[in-house]
């Protein structure tokens, strides 16, 4: 299949320095961004940024940068908001994330199939976090997949939030391909 410029996904090849520099700054923008939405709407999920922006890392630059940025800034902004336990989880569960995606990008031929790909790996990212988290906490493996499931789906926020799971999936692959070829192109014209 042909693909269309815009969604042509080419890895760029950066040299060390200039790769450590890229994952700093990425990874400096990924915790600020968590961090003002934090201070603006409180720990209600509505959009995952670390997920957003590591994901467009690895489409632009590769599994090695989309894997730091993924693990700097969920541990560095978790810390400053004091997740605790969900920090270990949700870290790998981002970096196999990032993981998936460089082992599919090459099969993603439109912007269409790339926003699917993305809430069906957050979606499946979302119940299988939770799901460890319960067991974690002594539930029974499908008590906490159960679990896991229907609190995608439950009201939130003092029920002012209907789907919180969901609502998180789509912005956040709204947000990665709005972003990817904003980032994309800044950083051609950079290098």
């Amino acid at each position: 299949m042909k693909r269309s410029k815009i969604e042509n996904i080419e890895k760029i090849n950066l040299n060390k320095t200039l790769e450590i520099t890229i994952v700093a700054l990425l990874s400096a923008l990924t915790i600020s961004l968590r961090l003002f939405k934090h201070l603006i709407i409180g720990p209600i999920q509505v959009i995952n940024i670390p997920a957003a922006i590591s994901i467009v890392s690895v489409l632009i630059l590769g599994l090695t940068v989309g894997a730091s940025v993924a693990l700097i800034s969920i541990i560095c902004s978790d810390i400053i908001l004091g997740f605790g336990m969900w920090t270990i989880v949700t870290s790998v569960f981002l970096v196999a994330i990032c993981l998936a995606i460089n082992l599919l990008k090459n099969k993603i031929n439109d912007r269409t199939q790339l926003f699917t790909l993305i809430i069906l790996i957050l979606f499946i990212n979302d119940v299988f976090t939770s799901t460890v988290l319960y067991m974690i906490l002594g539930f029974e493996f499908t008590t906490a997949l159960a679990t896991s499931i229907l609190g995608l789906f439950l009201p939130a926020g003092g029920g002012y939030m209907i789907a919180p799971g969901p609502v998180t999936e789509i912005s956040t692959a709204l947000l990665v391909i709005s972003i990817k070829p904003v980032i994309k192109k800044a950083l051609l014209e950079v290098l």
